[in-house]
This record gives structure tokens, C-alpha cells and sequence, in this order.
């Protein structure tokens, strides 16, 4: 009967607590169920925790000392090689059974060497694929039919990374057969952790273990390197020493050959020399006797012929001579190149990348973050407006309901029963709304929030978490009964005739505005009437401001964080770091030599500089976070590609003796000027540097850098390994000539960053628009709950100005003017308390290397103001009907 007769109340009671509960409940459990959702997907596809690479390649011995490490399950050897297809850089991996297993979207594995599956995003089945560049010494085919086409575990976006070939940009990706590949070495090493199965992605834990087990294979790098170096080292000096002996066995058995030659032909020469000798002799001797021996002509003929074979056989061994001296001179450079080369060897430098290898791995991870800071603060102030305005909902109900009270009373009921009541309506109400509340929450907001993210996940996996449940039950439920038994007990406490008794009015009072004698005379009846009863049913307006003041608040913070987040990315990007590109170079360099800068010029390449940027650790209070060190070749150059500011706004240039840390290191750390901080490099090894200043920052933690500072700190000599610069004109072409030139690595363009990190915040857009309509739903069940409660209280008062001649429409201004008066109040409020709470939760949501805006635009407090007072003027406009249909004589009623 009792919710027959306030149907109206009760359906409000229960939608503000399935809205506020639905509310909490799904965008506390979005982040869970969507860190699920991917860390099953990982799970399931045995994603690597680890990837190692080398700049010279990665052996057997590699391996087996991976797998010794005490966290390592698997480590399993595999090959990966970028190539090019219809003049698009792709990636060719090879098919491992233990570890990142792909999914097969259509059509079957590959079983012949000239097959291959491909990314389903780009590649149907029967497509061919030709490789452009040449990559014989390293893989067998060229050219591999689609058998399958596939999504995997390595590529969760369309975004596919970069690579040193092409325009620097992966466009998709293709697996082979493993038997493909046939380089002598591996290309990278896959890394399973034994406490894989037991870590959640992207949890502390997680990022606790992935840290320590980064930490062992950090141990054994530098051994790995050393030993990967003697091999390549003593590898390549056999060679030499091998081919100088071979040289020295050549040049010995050359030198014999050519020096029995050399005696074979002066025993010739000798030989033709005595057989001149001779026949001059016999000659002499037929001269003195007068005589003649036709022999002796034809002897000289002979002698001529062996001559003339002596000349050539001369001829020949000089151009053997000159020819066995030429090739004994080339080898004797080659191997004298070989030496140089030997000791221009650089030592391998082993890459260890953990899973935000993977592009956009690292997005899910910030976006959900940032859901789960939304969800710690935003759910609670959320539920109190919930619980205070329908715990008011039903002290005001009893109080209205006193004769029912008194009724019951002297009936002879007791208080427990007649409570029990108001406990039933109330529970029945809040349960309904709670259950309610809480599946559909946790059903749809999750996915709303996950459409978010275009991730190729799985479609995401609904969890109802029994604790959150229980807590938000059992509170609700708790409040509910207090509230009830409280207001039923005060007025239980009366006796009968006092309760079948209407409330007496309240007495009127002075108010402070009737002391300013001018405008008080100047206010006509109405109006003086509506200021006296607002100061006069003080409860009545404190609860309509915290309610409609709530909803305003809600709004500001919702509209408040998209400003917050709007913009950050072209302050860093285009305020702060000012150039178009970041080059990487191949190899380190002191300065730009003549080759890499005709390559510049040729490109028409705009100022560029040359910087050093390494990855660091910070390191204090049990707390660690990453930075990059930037160091500049020139700094005069340096300060238009790196806009420096102050956190009070001022210019700041690099200095001697400390170093500039950006803004999210001081706060996180509480350091400042004058400190000192302890930082790590990617070896582990450590440094203290003093803070000369702070700078403005908002992506990413930079550390700033003289070379004269970091000589001294690091005791060598900088070597570069970045370029940055200007550049109007096509950045693929560019990107391509310059990877080409095989000077720089890669390209990383400021426009394709700026793209990636706005699309990456304008992800939140749906959770904001989730906010800003749910906070308009509260606030619209708000109003009506206020509007209904506020005309059931004044039924009597209402009909009595009927009755004195009041119009409808004198009566609802009496009525509007009250109502505007307090929702101007209510917004002023929420405007200023929004601004409060829109400062917590940006506190909350920045990651770790991210700083949001604090400011509020005026645009948020222009929507939300008119928001609330569009809701404000609907419920008006509600009350206009309600005021009309009001029973002036029953209302009127003694009821005595």
C-alpha cells in the first residue's frame, strides 16, 4: 500500500540507485575486466615477457645462458627479417610453435617453404608476395603465396612499429616456415618467465617481476657481449691468420717456381753464350786455314732460334714476376684491410626489450590507468550524492507521513513494527536498484569503455566481482536503514496526539537582508515572502544545493578532464619539442662528417643538430621511473628544436655543473634546485647528478645536459647518436632517402607522434561522454526527487494562496522564483566545488610520465551551468502541471 500510494518516490528512490550503483560498479570493474581480457589473450598465446636482440647477431651459447637464469622458462632462438613488398617495408617472422602463437583468421598454415601467412588486415588468401630487395644470403625464397591469413599476439593495433628500411614504417607483417631463414645466427631470443602464468599484465606485480628478471639478464649482458665479441674476434683473425699463411705458403712456393725459372733460363743464356763462344773460335780457325764449314750456318741458326726462345721465356718470367708481385701485393693489402678492420670491430651491444616492444602495448596500460585513478575518486563522491539524496527522500517521506505515525500508535502498533515499514519500502527500492544497478553497470559500461581502445583483443570478458558487490551493498544498505530507523525513531519519540498533529510552522524571522532598510522596501510581497522562506526551510535549501550543486560538480569534472587532456600533445609537441624529425643514426659520431652532411643537404634538411639521448633509471625512495638523458653538440642550435621553461615560465639554459629534470620527476621525487638524484644507466650502472632547475614538461621524463658536464660525469668522450632538424616537404620521401643512405637508421617524425598521442587521449573521449551523461541522468532524478519532495511539503501552503486569489501562474512564479534562486546558488557551488574535484581526479589519472592541464576552460562552466538549468527549467516545467492539479480543499483539510 505504502508504495501504491508514493509510486512516484519509490520508481525515483530506486533509479538514483540503480544509476549511481550501475555507475560505480561498471567503471570500477572496466578496468579489471579489460586488463583481463588482454592479459588472457596474452596467456593463451604465449606472449614473450622478453625480447633480446644484437647489433651481431645471437648464438646457441646466448640461449643456453638465457635459459640458466633462475626466472626464465623458455627462451626460445628465432629469426625475424624486414623487407620490402611493392615498395612497402613488411615483416617477415619465423613460425614458432612454443611461443607467440598467432591466430588463424581463414584458410591453413603454411607447409611448403613457399608459403606463408599473413596479417588478415592487409592480406588475402592466394595473395603473392614479392621481396624487392635482395635478401639471398639470408632467406631462401623471394616469393610466398597467402595460405592463411592471421591476427597476432605481436601487433595489437594497425600501428606495426618502425624499421631501418623503406620510409622507416612497418605496413604489416607475414610468418614462414623457420627452415626459411639462412642467416649463421639468430636474429633475436624470445623470453618466457616461469612466473608468467601466475602475473597479470600490466599489475605491480607484474611489473615488479618483469624488473627483476630484466635486472638477471642485465647481469649476464656484458658476458654475453665479451664473449659474442672474442668469437667474432678470434673467428675473424684465424681467418686472417689462415690466409696469411696460405699468402706466406704461395709467396714462398711462387718465389722457388720463379727462382728456377730465373736459373733454368741464365743456364740457357750461358749455354747459347758458349755456343757463340764456340763457333767464333771455329770460325777464326777456317779463316787462318782458308776454309769454310756450311755447318757453322747452320749452328747461328739455331743459336738465333734459342734466342729468341730465351727472350720470350724472359718475357714470360717478368710478366709472372710482375703478375705474382701484384697478387701477392693485393692479398698482403687484404689482409692488412682485415687487420684494420679486426681492430675497428665494436664490441655487440645486446638490446633487451620488454613487452612495450610491442606497438600501442604500452596505450592499454596508460588508458587503463587512467580508467582505474577515474574510478577511485569519481564512484565515491558519485555514491554519496546517491545515498544523501535518497536517505533525505525518505526522512523527509516520514516526516510528511507523522499522522500515518501517530495513527499506527495509538492503534497499538509497536515501533519496530511500524518501522519495519518504511525499512521494507526503502530496502525493497535500494535492492532492486542495487542488483539492478550492478549487472547492468558491470555489463555494459566495461564495453562502452573498452570500444575505446581499438585494440585487436578478443571481445572483452564481463566479470561480476562479488567483493565490490558486497561493499557496495552493504553499504547502501547500511545508510538506507540508518537514516530510516533515525527518522522514524524522532518522530516516534512524540506521543500520538502529537504526531496526528500537523508540524507546527515554523517561526519567522529576521533575515539579514531586511536590515538594508532600501532594498527591502523595494522588494515587492512575493519576492520578500521567498527570500524569508528559503532562510526560513534552511534544510530544505542545503539539500537542494548539495544535490544539484553534486550534479553541477559531476559536470564540471566530466567536461574538465577532456579540457585537461586536450591540447597536452601540441604543448609537447610543438611547444616544448620544436623540431619536425628525430634521425637515428646508424652509428655514433663526434661531429657530422662530409658524407652524412652532403646526405643532409641533399634532402634540404633545415638546421639540423646532433644530440645524444639515452635511456636512464631514476632511483630514490624505494621509487624508480625511466628518463631520457639529452645531451646537445650545439646548444645555440639546440634551443629551437628544445623550447626550455621554468615551471614559472621563464627560459632556462643548460648549465655546467647540474642538469634541467622535467616536472613529473620533481614531483614524483620532491626534488628541486640544489638536489641531487641518483640515476642508472641501461647496464645498471650508477650516477648522482645535482638539479640545477626544473623544466616544463608533459610526455614523457627528460633529463637535460651539457657535453662539458658529461664528459666529466661519465669520464668519456660523447659520441651522438640522434639528429634533429627542420624539414618542409615529403617526410616519406625523406624517410626512405635517408634510411637508404645507410647513415641513418630510422626517421620519427613529430607529426606521426603528435597523431598517435592525440588519438591515444581522445580514447577517453567516450569515457568522458560516459560521465558528463551519466552525471546529467543524476542530475535530472536529482531535480525530480527535489521538485516532488518540495510540493508534497508545501500542498497546503500552495492551495492556501489558491485560495487568497494567487493564479496559477502568480503561484508558480512564488514557487519558480525559490526554486532559480537556489539553482543559481546550487550551480555557483558546483562550479567551485567541480574545479576541487576536477583537480583530485587529474591528480589521480596522470601516469608516470605524463602531466594534464590543471586548468578548467570557461566553456566547461558555460555547458555545465546550462546543463543543470535546462534540467532545472524541465522540472519546472513538470512542477507547472503538478501545481495545477493540486486539491485546494482536501489539501486545506484539519486534520483534526
Amino acid at each position: 500500500m505504502k508504495i501504491r500510494k508514493s509510486f512516484g518516490r519509490y520508481i525515483s528512490i530506486l533509479i538514483i540507485v540503480l544509476v549511481g550503483v550501475g555507475f560505480c560498479s561498471g567503471i570500477i570493474a572496466s578496468s579489471p575486466d579489460i586488463i583481463k581480457t588482454a592479459d588472457n589473450y596474452f596467456k593463451s598465446h604465449n606472449l614473450i615477457n622478453f625480447k633480446i636482440v644484437s647489433t651481431m647477431g645471437l648464438t646457441d651459447d646466448d640461449v643456453s645462458a638465457l635459459k640458466s637464469l633462475k626466472d626464465v622458462d623458455l627462451a626460445v632462438p628465432s629469426y625475424s627479417l624486414d623487407v620490402l613488398n611493392d615498395g612497402k617495408p613488411i615483416r617477415v617472422h619465423a613460425l614458432e610453435d612454443s611461443i607467440n602463437a598467432v591466430s588463424l583468421v581463414s584458410g591453413r598454415m603454411p607447409k611448403e617453404d613457399n608459403e606463408c601467412i599473413a596479417d588478415s588486415k592487409t592480406y588475402k588468401i592466394g595473395d603473392k608476395i614479392l621481396i624487392a630487395n635482395d635478401v639471398s644470403d639470408k632467406i631462401k625464397n623471394i616469393e610466398f603465396t597467402v595460405v592463411g591469413t592471421i591476427d597476432s599476439v605481436l601487433y595489437l593495433t594497425d600501428t606495426y612499429g618502425s624499421t631501418n628500411i623503406g620510409d622507416g614504417k612497418l605496413y604489416s607483417f607475414i610468418f614462414v616456415n623457420r627452415d626459411n631463414f639462412t642467416l649463421d645466427f639468430y636474429t633475436e631470443i624470445y623470453v618466457k618467465a616461469l612466473w608468467n602464468k601466475g602475473a597479470v599484465a600490466y599489475s605491480k606485480n607484474y611489473d615488479s617481476l618483469s624488473s627483476k628478471l630484466n635486472d638477471e639478464i642485465v647481469n649476464i649482458k656484458s658476458q654475453r657481449e665479451n664473449a659474442r665479441y672474442e668469437e667474432i674476434y678470434n673467428k675473424a683473425n684465424n681467418e686472417i691468420l689462415e690466409n696469411e699463411a696460405k699468402l706466406n705458403d704461395e709467396k714462398a712456393k711462387g718465389e722457388k717456381e720463379l727462382k728456377d725459372a730465373k736459373l733454368q733460363l741464365d743456364d740457357n743464356a750461358l749455354s747459347i753464350q758458349n755456343a757463340k763462344d764456340e763457333i767464333s773460335r771455329n770460325e777464326e780457325m777456317l779463316e787462318m786455314a782458308n776454309m769454310t764449314d756450311p755447318s757453322i750456318d747452320y749452328a747461328k741458326s739455331e743459336i738465333l732460334e734459342n734466342e729468341e726462345k730465351l727472350n720470350e721465356g724472359y718475357k714470360e718470367y717478368n710478366d709472372n714476376l710482375a703478375k705474382f708481385n701484384s697478387e701477392i701485393s693485393d692479398a698482403q693489402g687484404k689482409i692488412d684491410d682485415g687487420k684494420k678492420k679486426l681492430s675497428e670491430i665494436e664490441r655487440p651491444k645486446w638490446n633487451i626489450l620488454n613487452r612495450e616492444l610491442i606497438a600501442d602495448y604500452n596505450i592499454l596500460k596508460v588508458g587503463t590507468n587512467t580508467i582505474t585513478s577515474i574510478a577511485t575518486v569519481f564512484p565515491i563522491f558519485f555514491m554519496l550524492i546517491v545515498m544523501l539524496m535518497t536517505s533525505n527522500t525518505m526522512a523527509r517521506m516520514i516526516e510528511e507521513e507523522r499522522s500515518e505515525l501517530g495513527t499506527l500508535t495509538s492503534l497499538g502498533y509497536g515501533d519496530n513494527s511500524i518501522i519495519s515499514t518504511y525499512l521494507f519500502y526503502v530496502l525493497s527500492a535500494s535492492t532492486i536498484g542495487i542488483l539492478g544497478g550492478f549487472f547492468l553497470g558491470c555489463a555494459v559500461i566495461p564495453k562502452i569503455i573498452f570500444g575505446c581502445f581499438n585494440f585487436y583483443l578478443p571481445d572483452i570478458a564481463i566479470s561480476y566481482d562479488l567483493k565490490t558487490f558486497l561493499i557496495i551493498f552493504i553499504f547502501s544498505l547500511t545508510v538506507m536503514v540508518l537514516v530510516t530507523i533515525i527518522s522514524c525513531n524522532r518522530e516516534l519519540k512524540h506521543k500520538p496526539a502529537m504526531l496526528l498533529r500537523p508540524t507546527p510552522p515554523k517561526s519567522g524571522q529576521r533575515i539579514l537582508i531586511e536590515k538594508i532598510g532600501p532594498v527591502w522596501k523595494n522588494l515587492s510581497f512575493t519576492w520578500k515572502v521567498t527570500m524569508r522562506n528559503m532562510f526560513r526551510f534552511k534544510k530544505r535549501g542545503i539539500m537542494t544545493i548539495i544535490g544539484v550543486a553534486g550534479c553541477t560538480a559531476l559536470l564540471v569534472t566530466g567536461f574538465g578532464i577532456r579540457d585537461s587532456i586536450s591540447g597536452v600533445a601540441e604543448k609537447q609537441y610543438g611547444g616544448i619539442l620544436k623540431y619536425d624529425n628525430f634521425m637515428v643514426l646508424k652509428d655514433e659520431t663526434k661531429a657530422i662528417d662530409s658524407e652524412l652532411k652532403d646526405v643532409l643537404n641533399k634532402e634540404q634538411v633545415i638546421d639540423p643538430v646532433l644530440i645524444k639521448q639515452s635511456s636512464f633509471k631514476l632511483e630514490q625512495n624505494n621509487t624508480s621511473m625511466d628518463f631520457f638523458l639529452i645531451v646537445p653538440e650545439n646548444e645555440d642550435v639546440f634551443y629551437k628544436y628544445y623550447n626550455l621553461k621554468s615551471l614559472d615560465s621563464n627560459s632556462i639554459k643548460l648549465y655546467e655543473n647540474g642538469v634541467i629534470i622535467s616536472e613529473k620527476l620533481s614531483e614524483v621525487f620532491k626534488i628541486g634546485k640544489g638536489d641531487s638524484i641518483n640515476v642508472k644507466d641501461a647496464d645498471n650502472n650508477p650516477y648522482t647528478l645535482t638539479v640545477s632547475d626544473v623544466c616544463e614538461n608533459y610526455t614523457m621524463n627528460y633529463v637535460y645536459m651539457n657535453k662539458s658536464m658529461y664528459n666529466k660525469v661519465f669520464s668519456r668522450e660523447i659520441n651522438y647518436n640522434a639528429i634533429v632538424s627542420k624539414y618542409k616537404g615529403d617526410e616519406k620521401a625523406l624517410a626512405k632517402n635517408l634510411i637508404d643512405s645507410d647513415l641513418i637508421l630510422n626517421v620519427v617524425f613529430t607529426s606521426d607522434v603528435l597523431e598517435k598521442t592525440v588519438e591515444s587521449n581522445n580514447s577517453l573521449n567516450s569515457v568522458i561522454i560516459l560521465i558528463v551523461v551519466v552525471a546529467s541522468l543524476l542530475a535530472i532524478i536529482v531535480l525530480y526527487n527535489l521538485t516532488s519532495i518540495n510540493i508534497s511539503e508545501r500542498k497546503r501552503e500552495i492551495a492556501t494562496l489558491k485560495v487568497l486569489g494567487f493564479t496559477d501562474s502568480e503561484t508558480n512564479q512564488y514557487i519558480y522564483r525559490e526554486a532559480m534562486i537556489l539553482t543559481f546558488v546550487s550551480v555557483a557551488v558546483g562550479l567551485l566545488l567541480g574545479v576541487i574535484l576536477h583537480h583530485a581526479i587529474i591528480g589521480f589519472i596522470e601516469g608516470a610520465d605524463t602531466v594534464f592541464f590543471k586548468n578548467v576552460r570557461l566553456m566547461t562552466f558555460v555547458w555545465s551551468s546550462l546543463i543543470t538549468f535546462a534540467f532545472s527549467l524541465i522540472m519546472q516545467i513538470v512542477t507547472y502541471f503538478k501545481l495545477k492539479d493540486i486539491d485546494m480543499i482536501g489539501s486545506l483539510k484539519s486534520v483534526e
